[in-house]
């Protein structure tokens, strides 16, 4: 059986564009690199410029991990928190 990050792993590179734009954050330059490679970085493309599969909402209030529900909104994919201050990403 996988486990969890494997299959997170695998459902991320399925959506990603096959040549994502990634960077390791403000400050550093913007590279292509295949979808695996990716991964490592901290900011990867996740839609192509043709088409959108991904809508990333960036909430940035303490408990933003419920303003999908606050707002009436289906549950997001998968979120994503910063445990400093709570902000988050919703997928």
């Amino acid at each position: 059986m996988k486990n969890v990050n494997n299959l997170l792993k695998e459902f991320l590179l399925s959506l990603l564009p096959n040549k994502p734009y990634c960077s390791m954050g403000n400050g550093y330059s913007t590279v292509i690199r295949s979808k695996e490679s990716a991964l490592s970085y901290l900011q990867i493309q996740v839609n192509s410029p043709f088409s959108w599969k991904i809508f990333v909402f960036d909430v940035d209030h303490q408990g933003a991990k419920f303003s999908w529900e606050d707002a009436g909104l289906p549950v997001p994919n998968f979120i994503v928190e910063n445990p400093t201050n709570g902000h988050c990403h919703l997928y």
